[in-house]
C-alpha cells in the first residue's frame, strides 16, 4: 500500500512495518516517531470564590426588632441536669466510634465556635439541608412571639466547616460541647454523627440538631410562614432575624451559598420593612393555624 505523505528511502517507496517505522529500520531517516504516551494535564487552578454579596436583611433591619422584655419565659422542656449532660456526651461518645472527634458546622458554629479545634474543613453533607424547622418559643423566642430555630432537615445537600478536636480528653471536650448546644432532654433525638465529604476524604462529624423522622418540636412551614415568625421573634438571648442574618453573612464570606437561606433571608427582609412601614405582613401562623407539624 503506498503512504505518499511521507519521504522515500533510495528511490523507492517506504512500507511500514508492525513498529510502525518506515522501512527494515525504526530508526532510521524514514522512521515515523515513536508514539508518545497522553500529554500531561494542565493543571486546573483552583475556582476563585464567589465575591460576597450584600443580603438584602441588614443590621439596620435587625435593629428594628423589639428586645425581649420582661421575666424569662419558662423552659421549653426537661433541663439536663449535670448528670444527664454526661449521660448524654457518653452515649455521643460510645456512638462515635473510631477515628478523630469531628464537629460539623452549617450555622452558629461558623461564626461562633468557642471551643478549641485543631483543623477546619471545608465539607459536604449529603442528604441533609439547612431548614429553619424546630419549634422554638424561648432562646430568641417567646411564647406570645415563637420563632424558629435552624437545623438540618433531611434531603438535599449542606455545605459547611467541619473541625476536628485534640485528641486529649474527648469526654471533656464533648461534655463542654453538650453544655453550650443541648438544654433538654427533648433535644437528644436531634443530635446524630453524619457523613461528611471534603478534601481530606470521607469524615463522621457530630451534627447538633438533624431532624428526626417525628418530633413534637419538628413543624414543616412554608417559607412565607417561616419568614413572618423570624422577623418577628425575638428572646433573651436575641432575635431570629439576627441568627439568620450572621449565618448568611459568614457564609457568604467562605463562598458558600445557599439559595434557602439566600431567598428567606430577603423575605424576612421584606417582612421588617412591612411591619414598620405600618403595613400589616404575612401573620405567623403556629401549629394550631395551619402549619404541618410532623
Amino acid at each position: 500500500m503506498r503512504h505518499d505523505g511521507g519521504p522515500r528511502e533510495a528511490g523507492r517507496p517506504g512500507r511500514l512495518d508492525r513498529r510502525g517505522a518506515r522501512g527494515a529500520g525504526s530508526g532510521g531517516a524514514g522512521a515515523f516517531p515513536r508514539r508518545l504516551g497522553p500529554l500531561p494535564r494542565t493543571p486546573t487552578l483552583p475556582r476563585p470564590a464567589p465575591r460576597p454579596r450584600p443580603p438584602a436583611l441588614t443590621e439596620a433591619h435587625v435593629a428594628r426588632i423589639a428586645p425581649h422584655a420582661g421575666d424569662p419565659p419558662p423552659p421549653g422542656g426537661t433541663p439536663l441536669d449535670e448528670a444527664g449532660r454526661l449521660a448524654v456526651a457518653r452515649e455521643l461518645l460510645a456512638e462515635k466510634g473510631d477515628g478523630p472527634f469531628w464537629v460539623l458546622a452549617y450555622g452558629s458554629l461558623i461564626w461562633k465556635p468557642a471551643f478549641e479545634h485543631v483543623e477546619t474543613r471545608r465539607v459536604a453533607v449529603h442528604g441533609w439541608r439547612r431548614a429553619f424547622c424546630m419549634d422554638m418559643h424561648d432562646w430568641r423566642a417567646t411564647p406570645r412571639q415563637p420563632g424558629l430555630m435552624m437545623a438540618l432537615a433531611r434531603g438535599g445537600a449542606c455545605v459547611g466547616l467541619a473541625y476536628r478536636m485534640p485528641d486529649d480528653d474527648p469526654e471533656g471536650r464533648m461534655l463542654r460541647l453538650v453544655d453550650r448546644e443541648v438544654g433538654y432532654a427533648e433535644d437528644r433525638p436531634w443530635l446524630r454523627w453524619v457523613r461528611a465529604r471534603g478534601e481530606g476524604g470521607p469524615i463522621r462529624a457530630l451534627a447538633f440538631y438533624c431532624a428526626p423522622v417525628a418530633h413534637p418540636t419538628l413543624l414543616h412551614l412554608p417559607i412565607e410562614t417561616q419568614a413572618a415568625r423570624i422577623a418577628r421573634a425575638a428572646g433573651p438571648a436575641g432575635s431570629c432575624a439576627e441568627y439568620l442574618h450572621n449565618t448568611v453573612v459568614h457564609l457568604e464570606a467562605l463562598g458558600i451559598r445557599d439559595r434557602y437561606l439566600w431567598r428567606l433571608q430577603a423575605l424576612v427582609a421584606a417582612e421588617i420593612e412591612a411591619e414598620h412601614a405600618g403595613r400589616r405582613g404575612t401573620p405567623p401562623r403556629d401549629a394550631g393555624s395551619g402549619a404541618l407539624r410532623t
